[in-house]
């Protein structure tokens, strides 16, 4: 599970990314002093920039997935498994941990 936890987050980050390098490249979207030109002349977001709108967007989506995924997650026990809401409180409460320390990971790093 935790392979998948972390494809997921892996994902999103780059799906993330290919967003945020589209933003520059479309006119009004965002105000002219949040973007950079380059060397080579190509517009980027500023890298604070980058970073709020990547902190933003995880925020959302997480909470949006936590809050589709809590009733699955916690009472619908597939047939080899115990619903968590079922289990002992140290499951999900290391699973809390796992996804705390996978997204602040990926938020700590920032976007490139």
């Amino acid at each position: 599970h935790i392979q998948f936890l972390e494809r997921i987050v892996e994902n999103e980050s780059v799906s993330l990314h290919h967003v945020l390098n589209c933003i520059p490249q479309i006119p009004g979207l965002v105000n002219s002093s949040q973007i950079k030109k380059n060397k080579d002349g190509e517009s980027k977001l500023q890298h604070q920039v980058k970073k709020k709108m990547g902190e933003y967007y995880h925020e959302i989506l997480w909470r949006q997935c936590g809050h589709l995924a809590e009733e699955c997650i916690l009472w619908n026990g597939a047939m080899k498994r115990i619903p968590l809401g079922l289990t002992h409180p140290r499951v999900p409460l290391s699973y809390q941990s796992l996804l705390k320390g996978l997204l602040s990971a990926q938020l700590g790093d920032g976007y490139p």
